[in-house]
C-alpha cells in the first residue's frame, strides 16, 4: 500500500521481521520399481517420517513440496528443552535426524530478505482477515 514499514540493516531486519529458519530436506529416492503410485506413496511416507521427528523440536510450517524436495519454515518450540539450543546443537540434531531418517541432504537457511519482503507484501495485499499457512500437527493415533 505505498507505505514504508522498516528501515535497517539486512541483519536487523531479519532478526525483527525473519521467522527462524528455512529447512530444505532432500528425500530420499524410492526405489525404482516402475510404479508411479507406488512410488509417490513412498515419498509421502518418507515425508511423514521426518515430519514426526521433527515436530519434536521444532515448529514446522510447509513452504514447498515438489518430488523428494521439501522446504519447512522452522523455529525451535518453546516448550521444549530444545528452545535454548545454540546453533551447533541444532545441526548436530539435524546430522543424528539424517542417520536416523530417509533424508540424503539438508540446508539450514537464515529467512532472506526476499522472504521478508514478499510476505510482508502479501500480508499488505490480503489484509489481516486473510487466511495463513497454518502450522503443521501430526497427531499420535495411539493417543
Amino acid at each position: 500500500n505505498g507505505q514504508l514499514k522498516c528501515l535497517g540493516t539486512p541483519q536487523h531486519l531479519k532478526t525483527k521481521f525473519g521467522h527462524g529458519f528455512q529447512l530444505d530436506i532432500q528425500l530420499n529416492e524410492p526405489s525404482q520399481d516402475g510404479d508411479i503410485d507406488l512410488e509417490s506413496n513412498s515419498i509421502d511416507i518418507n515425508k511423514l517420517k521426518v515430519e514426526q521427528e521433527f515436530i519434536k523440536i521444532f515448529d514446522m510450517v510447509l513452504i514447498e513440496h515438489n518430488q523428494t524436495k521439501v522446504t519447512y519454515e522452522v523455529t525451535l518450540k518453546n516448550d521444549s528443552n530444545e528452545s535454548n539450543m545454540s546453533l551447533g546443537q541444532i545441526f548436530a540434531k539435524l546430522e543424528e535426524y539424517k542417520k536416523l531418517l530417509p533424508i540424503e541432504s539438508y540446508a539450514l537457511n537464515q529467512t532472506t530478505l526476499e522472504q521478508i519482503f514478499i510476505r510482508m507484501a502479501k500480508e499488505g495485499k490480503q489484509g489481516a482477515d486473510a487466511p495463513t499457512k497454518k502450522p503443521i500437527v501430526i497427531m499420535d493415533p495411539d493417543l
